[in-house]
């Protein structure tokens, strides 16, 4: 990563030749499709990689029934923040979670749901250049889905700091001023995700430590005196907020 950082190379070469064709094709044909979907045969060329962060490392708060704050919206495995899995994120604990909670929040169905409601779009202020920018509540248009993709691999990566993170949040700012006429499928997606990139870059940013994966350049060493505890993110009449929960 540092050396595509001071290349400005968009990825490193990964060469696997020396398999050959019977290694690549019983163990590992998966990759080996993959590949050449893409056009590159791996048996005989490079393969182009770049480093991706596997998972975020949080999830939507729960409770021991798996509901969330949101009135008839429930929580469980990989998106969840139950408690189950802390800094680290595995497959046996969203099966645990899976399994457990999916289980509570169905026998919890239908006790405790409130009325049917249509939504109501909350009034939306975002700073640019240091003054506040009303925007129209809506979906962002789906073009900003690749310009997020590139915003976090630039600044809030495997390689972060304070510097890099920074401005990765100003440009999803910039971006969140690309709204889209247009409700679809796409719209929505590129919506979400802009809001969990926003999220997950400000919490990189406050926490001023490195824990599991999440490794600060300026701030290479674990800190358990400050940093012990929960980052929680909200979202608020349009504005995220966040708060520090520390452990018990």
């Amino acid at each position: 990563m540092t050396r595509m950082r001071e290349t400005g190379a968009e990825h490193v070469w990964l060469d696997a030749r020396d398999f050959g064709e019977d290694t690549w094709r019983v163990r590992f044909p998966t990759i080996l499709a993959s590949c050449r979907e893409h056009g590159i045969d791996p048996v005989n060329d490079l393969i182009p990689v770049a480093p991706a962060c596997h998972y975020a490392s949080g999830g939507v708060r729960t409770d021991l029934q798996g509901r969330t704050s949101v009135p008839g919206l429930y929580a469980c495995g990989e998106v969840a923040c139950t408690g189950v899995h802390g800094a680290n994120r595995l497959a046996s604990n969203s099966l645990l979670e899976g399994l457990v909670f999916g289980r509570r929040i169905a026998e919890h169905l239908g006790t405790d749901l409130p009325p049917q409601a249509e939504p109501v779009d909350p009034p939306l202020t975002v700073q640019v250049r240091g003054e506040d920018v009303a925007l129209t509540p809506g979906l962002l248009d789906p073009s900003v889905r690749g310009d997020v993709a590139r915003t976090m691999s630039q600044g809030v990566g495997v390689l972060r700091d304070r510097e890099s993170l920074r401005a990765s949040m100003a440009g999803l700012v910039e971006l969140r001023l690309r709204t889209s006429a247009e409700p679809c499928t796409e719209a929505w997606e590129a919506t979400n995700l802009h809001l969990v990139a926003s999220a997950l870059a400000g919490t990189a940013l406050e926490r001023e430590e490195t824990r599991g994966s999440h490794w600060r350049q300026d701030f290479p060493t674990l800190d358990d005196e400050h940093w012990r505890a929960h980052l929680v993110t909200s979202l608020v009449d349009g504005t995220i907020s966040m708060g520090v929960e520390e452990h018990g």
